[in-house]
């Protein structure tokens, strides 16, 4: 189940780059992959209750949990750098 909701998680957060304008295709095992090379050095998907779904000890991103559909810069307490809210917060 543990691994389930990860991959269901990670598409989830990979499917507008893995879109490109389309809808998704809900291929998790490939979400799960992008996630493994592109977001995971950098974020954790850790739930409302602390336990970590996803990532390892990556601490200069945010927390991706429950994202889906936000916009760009909208995770709240999280300091953007500068060329990020010059263009989103």
């Amino acid at each position: 189940m543990k691994h389930t909701l990860i991959a269901a998680l990670s598409l989830m957060l990979a499917s507008p780059v893995l879109a490109g304008g389309h809808a998704a295709t809900g291929d998790a095992v490939a979400g799960e992959a992008v996630f493994g090379k592109q977001c995971v050095a950098c974020h954790l998907v850790v739930n409302d209750d602390g336990e970590k779904l996803a990532g390892r000890n990556g601490k200069s991103g945010p927390n991706l949990y429950n994202i889906a559909g936000a916009g760009a810069g909208m995770v709240e307490d999280y300091r953007y750098g500068k060329s990020m809210c010059d263009r989103w917060c």
